[in-house]
């Protein structure tokens, strides 16, 4: 066999490397939100509340919560998609906790709430959250009122942060109970994923 022979058999192995590269390349990290109310900005699935019944509120829209948007405390243009979930936890018989479970597909995962810094009177204002990723503990979150703290509410406040995941299917739960009252004011989470790049021509 010639030499011109053996170069030409030889010639498609040399862009090989370089198309591996491309390959490899052509995925991206991306984020995506999941709003209280409107879901997963992809998917549009909606995060799950427990109980579902009678003790969660559409925050920006509930007339009977000491917490709302008519007159304050909440400025709802502050709030991400001008929506939250608003619920009290009480330490009562048969009150095993409130529940928020979302499910997505990345490698990291953002928590953001409103977050109480003042008391109010008569309304339950302390912060207590407990974060589980497919049934293991990963973090807390507690927050007390003060008097005279300023400013009284905060907006986006990122309660829990995991940029460590492996890429895959995970399940978020968000978790308040214990021995005393607490608020949730839930907002919305970010997550990010791994996504492929369009083709290139």
């Amino acid at each position: 066999v010639s030499m011109y022979a053996v170069s030409q058999l030889l010639r498609p192995l040399q862009f090989l490397p370089v198309a591996l590269l491309a390959i490899a390349a052509a995925r991206a990290s991306v984020n995506r939100t999941i709003d209280d109310q409107n879901g997963d900005s992809v998917t549009g699935a909606t995060p799950l509340y427990l109980p579902d019944t009678g003790v969660w509120n559409t925050g920006q829209n509930c007339t009977v919560c000491s917490i709302h948007a008519d007159g304050k405390p909440i400025d709802t243009s502050q709030v991400f998609d001008g929506t939250w979930h608003d619920a009290t936890y009480h330490t009562g018989p048969g009150d095993s906790g409130l529940i928020i479970q979302a499910s997505f597909i990345g490698h990291a995962v953002y928590v953001y709430h409103i977050v109480l810094t003042a008391p109010i009177s008569g309304v339950t204002t302390t912060t207590n959250l407990t974060f589980y990723i497919d049934n293991h503990l990963v973090g807390a979150y507690a927050h007390s009122t003060a008097q005279g703290s300023v400013p009284p509410v905060l907006y986006k406040v990122p309660v829990y942060s995991n940029d460590s995941l492996a890429q895959g299917e995970h399940t978020l739960q968000i978790i308040t109970s214990g021995d005393s009252p607490a608020a949730v004011l839930f907002d919305y989470i970010e997550y990010t994923t791994e996504e492929d790049d369009p083709p290139s021509s």
